[in-house]
């Protein structure tokens, strides 16, 4: 019997195996009928899945693809919201990179309010699970915090 989370491991499988094609550009061998539009929906439907079978690699890469950039370059999809959901729900799983991604938004304030001591805890986690950008994240805000050069957003959500 296969449980939710081995469910959510092939989903997530099935997803990788799409997106590889789709970067590696060969994706008209085997799917001459599909076009990159069609590839990246289904992409998008089996890692949807997959995240919310709760599995953590899946949740790290859906928040990804609401970020600003994305496969196709700026992402007319952006939400900081569905971003933080999503890196929130990895980061529960201890996702080294979904701490720093999260960190980041904490950081500049978008989608959440601003908190720079969080933002900083987040990225010494990010850093402690082995994330490098985790550990030059932490250290330059730490040291602009230490310096007083931070200049904080204004205008919080």
């Amino acid at each position: 019997m296969i449980n939710k989370k081995m469910k959510g491991e092939l989903q997530y499988n099935k997803a990788q195996y799409i997106i590889n094609k789709l970067y590696s550009r060969d994706y008209t061998i085997e799917n001459k009928h599909c076009n990159k539009v069609d590839m990246y929906n289904l992409y998008l439907t089996y890692l949807r899945k997959s995240a919310y079978q709760g599995f953590p690699l899946a949740q790290y890469d859906l928040g990804q693809t609401y970020e600003n950039i994305n496969f196709w370059g700026k992402n007319p999809n952006y939400s900081p919201r569905k971003c933080v959901y999503w890196y929130k729900r990895a980061a529960s799983n201890n996702i080294a990179a979904a701490f720093n991604n999260l960190a980041g938004f904490y950081e500049s304030g978008e989608g959440v309010k601003q908190d720079l001591n969080f933002a900083l805890e987040l990225y010494k986690k990010a850093e402690s699970l082995g994330d490098k950008d985790g550990r030059k994240n932490y250290q330059l805000l730490l040291r602009q915090l230490r310096k007083g050069s931070y200049l904080a957003k204004k205008d919080n959500l």
